[in-house]
């Protein structure tokens, strides 16, 4: 074998060795993504599990709450503070979801939760 023929070969050995490195490296790529977006949707079922959780647990809160959605201005100045803060962290919630959807970390269905 002459000279020639061995750098021949060791360009094909080598470009072979770049088509598996990328190969690898999309099929990581692809692979972290998938993990990412687990990661999000677990994180959303736990921020809204957050929300709703306080409605659940603290009936005065829910009562708060459904008087709040046609009465707010009949609402004590407390209770209007605490609607607001908890109406906040739920919109705090949904910026942050459309963040992840801008980014394509959260399924459609993730996205769009309906009720019923």
């Amino acid at each position: 074998m002459t000279l020639d023929q061995i750098a021949a070969l060791a360009e094909v050995i080598s470009s072979v060795a770049v088509v598996v490195s990328l190969i690898y490296v999309a099929k990581q790529l692809k692979q972290n993504t998938g993990m990412m977006q687990v990661s999000a949707s677990s994180e959303r079922v736990d921020r809204d599990y957050t929300i709703v959780d306080s409605l659940i647990a603290n009936k005065d809160l829910a009562d708060i709450w459904n008087r709040a959605q046609d009465h707010f201005d009949e609402l004590d100045a407390s209770d209007q503070t605490r609607m607001l803060f908890f109406e906040r962290r739920a919109l705090i919630l949904w910026h942050h979801l459309y963040d992840l959807k801008k980014k394509g970390l959260i399924t459609e269905a993730d996205w769009e939760v309906r009720p019923g």
